[in-house]
């Protein structure tokens, strides 16, 4: 929820807040953002605007929900940790 007509919430007030984290701050500043934005034209139908503007924070905290599933779960992450997905590599040289 994001607020009504009357109020508008941001950050954690808002729900925005990391699964795998609990990290809350940087949704904050971004919410609050996307607040700015939707208030820029006016109070009229600012809140459809808001609810526009937050849809990637929405799909953000969706995919990490996911990705906390696997994250916490001993076999999947070892699983995921061996596969090598999304590692980065190192030049050996640099050391």
């Amino acid at each position: 929820m994001r607020g009504n007509k009357k109020i508008a919430l941001i950050g954690e007030a808002a729900g925005f807040i990391s699964p795998s984290s609990a990290e809350g701050l940087s949704y904050a500043f971004k919410s609050a953002l996307d607040l700015a934005n939707a208030l820029e034209e006016g109070l009229e139908d600012y809140e459809l605007k808001y609810k526009d503007n937050t849809a990637n924070l929405i799909n953000n905290i969706f995919l990490k929900n996911i990705k906390s599933k696997a994250m916490y779960n001993i076999f999947l992450r070892s699983i995921i940790m061996r596969s090598g997905l999304m590692s980065i590599d190192m030049n050996p040289n640099l050391f």
